[in-house]
């Protein structure tokens, strides 16, 4: 299966987490980097033969990340403690991105 990552950085260039896609030829799953392994999408993406993914990464109130499937939402989650199972995401993912 083919597979895309997305890291975010500071504008300095320090890590500030990242999110992968794993296309398999039955399942679609992400993961999160120093959060999560891999997990299957909750929602199916369309079927389409072509498809278009938006990332979306938004801190106004926490750390949300929205990924979009030729404008299907696919994945919406909080990140936190209780979805990594640890403590040590937050000093990454609450990094200032600059890209």
């Amino acid at each position: 299966g083919e597979r895309v990552s997305v890291i975010f950085s500071t504008s300095e260039g320090e890590h500030a987490g990242g999110v992968w896609l794993s296309f398999e030829s039955t399942k679609e799953q992400y993961w999160l980097d120093v959060c999560m392994s891999r997990t299957d999408l909750p929602t199916t993406p369309p079927s389409a033969r072509d498809k278009v993914w938006r990332i979306s990464l938004y801190k106004s109130e926490g750390v949300r990340l929205n990924i979009h499937c030729n404008d299907v939402q696919v994945v919406d989650i909080m990140i936190s403690d209780e979805v990594c199972g640890n403590s040590g995401w937050s000093s990454i993912w609450s990094r200032d991105v600059e890209k």
